[in-house]
């Protein structure tokens, strides 16, 4: 899940926009509860869609007409990028990157046979000005699970305590992973591997909190 919502995130970096809805394969990593119609998926997809503003509906099993334009998409480039690197020798995936990159604008500027233009104007034309924006940040990975804060308003996530809150100790709480950017750990950042307690002075009660000098 972690490279296949990775791809997707640099995909719309790439494209420069974020479309209204995304159609991805229906794998049991993306989707938490199958369902032929409205699949349930899993958080961490509702929060690259939250992320993006952007529809997350994976197309039904054995169902390839639901991306039928993605599936021609890849008969293309294979056809024209990875059949003329058949006999190339690439030594990782940083090297097929390179190469496959290094072909991709021919691709996109090959004009088409029945039609005015090429990918790349049709792209610059249609495709790009529906695209919103993307967000000023890029997504990052993150898990999710619901915990009670502690007495000591601290919650525990891969062995490290982030403080929330006061008001919330007691209550249950949607943690997401420290790799997350959010209310509970921008201001505590995450510190090397070891476990520790991190913590903000504004999120102590006023009993508890220095008092100014």
């Amino acid at each position: 899940m972690r490279s296949w919502l990775g791809a997707m995130a640099r995909a719309l970096s790439f494209y420069g926009g974020c479309p209204q809805l995304i159609v991805p394969d229906n794998p049991r990593s993306l989707v938490s509860e199958a369902c032929r119609y409205e699949p349930k998926l899993n958080e961490t997809v509702r929060d690259f869609s939250r992320h993006y503003a952007v529809g997350v509906l994976p197309a039904r099993p054995y169902s390839p007409k639901d991306k039928a334009t993605a599936e021609s998409a890849v008969q293309v480039v294979t056809r024209w990028i990875l059949a003329r690197l058949r006999h190339a020798v690439l030594a990782d995936v940083h090297a097929a990157d390179a190469a496959i990159s290094a072909l991709l604008a021919s691709l996109n500027n090959r004009p088409f046979q029945k039609l005015d233009g090429c990918r790349a104007s049709l792209f610059a034309t249609l495709d790009g000005p529906a695209l919103t924006p993307l967000p000023p940040q890029p997504w990052q990975w993150a898990t999710f699970k619901t915990v009670k804060a502690h007495i000591d308003y601290h919650v525990e996530v891969d062995r490290h305590y982030y403080s929330v809150p006061s008001t919330l100790v007691g209550a249950p709480v949607a943690r997401a992973s420290a790799f997350q950017p959010g209310w509970y750990d921008a201001a505590c950042g995450r510190l090397g591997r070891e476990p520790r307690a991190l913590w903000t002075c504004e999120r102590r009660p006023s009993w508890r909190r220095a008092a100014p000098r």
